[in-house]
């Protein structure tokens, strides 16, 4: 995809090609952020260099606007709004930020280079800069209660969305499934969020294994449900250790809260139509104690 992008000149900014009206040259510049965080994505993931390195390009980020800012037929784009202010581009521009710092470190590590003080203090402060620029997150101030609430109750939704995505995936790259012939190429697109899922849904069972069910007011998804979908997901955690390092800490993870938890859930029905929780009231509570339990496990390097 990169290539085919240098070939259809995405890395030239569009301001250098007078027939690119100015609607479609800031497309262009977000397929081509797109594209980068893809890019820098796929070389983290795999350990090769990037296909687009620095210095092969020059398209400027994507400005800050809405949707609704841009026009086909407009002459000028209008002015980029705040970093601050969160538009329906501010997440591509705040992975792209991420991608263009995190790809300095790849290109650092694998041309053997981090061992200079120099470079591992410049790429920090690159990596720093970039993350502090990203917007504060909606729902992340003190005080607001009910966006704290419906944030975990999303958090908690999307991961359990996921777990079925990769007990999905998993049965359909085993021999007569449709994704057969891919293998672990699919899997191995999808780990890093599966790794993510498991961590909240683990992290929320080993602070709250002790209460009967999710939502209190007698929701569609109790516990034991939960529990039961990420002990199925640890056969297939076991399954990709075999290749993948961030299954591995999937299994530590879950190793980790079942020594807790005890007892076999194994044999718990899933009811499929639950885990939708369209109604769903969570009641998370991450404190500072539980996190450093789980999470300390998505950061160790990858071997």
């Amino acid at each position: 995809m990169a290539q085919l992008a240098f070939r259809m000149g995405y890395h030239r900014d569009p301001s250098h090609f007078s027939r690119i009206s100015a609607f479609d040259g800031e497309m262009r510049r977000r397929v081509w952020a797109t594209i980068h965080i893809l890019d820098g994505t796929m070389a983290m993931l795999i350990g090769a260099p990037r296909i687009i390195s620095d210095g092969t390009w020059n398209t400027r980020p994507p400005r800050n606007i809405y949707d609704a800012d841009l026009d086909q037929d407009c002459v000028q784009l209008p002015e980029s709004r705040a970093g601050t202010e969160v538009t329906e581009v501010s997440f591509l521009l705040a992975r792209y930020k991420m991608s263009l710092a995190m790809g300095r470190l790849v290109d650092l590590s694998l041309m053997n280079k981090l061992e200079s003080p120099e470079n591992v203090n410049s790429a920090e402060a690159r990596l720093k800069e970039a993350y502090e620029s990203i917007p504060e997150r909606p729902g992340s101030s003190e005080g607001n209660e009910n966006w704290t609430s419906a944030a975990r109750r999303k958090c908690i939704e999307a991961a359990l969305e996921i777990m079925k995505h990769l007990l999905f995936l998993d049965a359909e790259t085993q021999p007569g499934g449709t994704l057969t012939m891919l293998g672990s190429k699919v899997s191995a697109l999808v780990v890093h969020e599966c790794l993510v899922a498991t961590a909240a849904l683990g992290t929320y069972l080993y602070r709250w294994s002790d209460a009967s069910a999710v939502d209190e007011g007698g929701g569609a998804v109790s516990k034991p449900e939960i529990e039961a979908i990420l002990r199925k997901s640890y056969q297939t955690w076991s399954h990709w250790s075999n290749w993948s390092a961030e299954a591995r800490r999937a299994v530590e993870l879950l190793d980790l809260l079942f020594k807790k938890l005890g007892g076999n859930s194994l044999d718990i029905e899933i009811d499929e139509e639950a885990l939708t929780m369209d109604e769903m009231q969570l009641g998370l509570d991450w404190d500072a104690d539980t996190l450093e339990i789980f999470f300390p496990l998505l950061n160790e390097p990858s071997v």
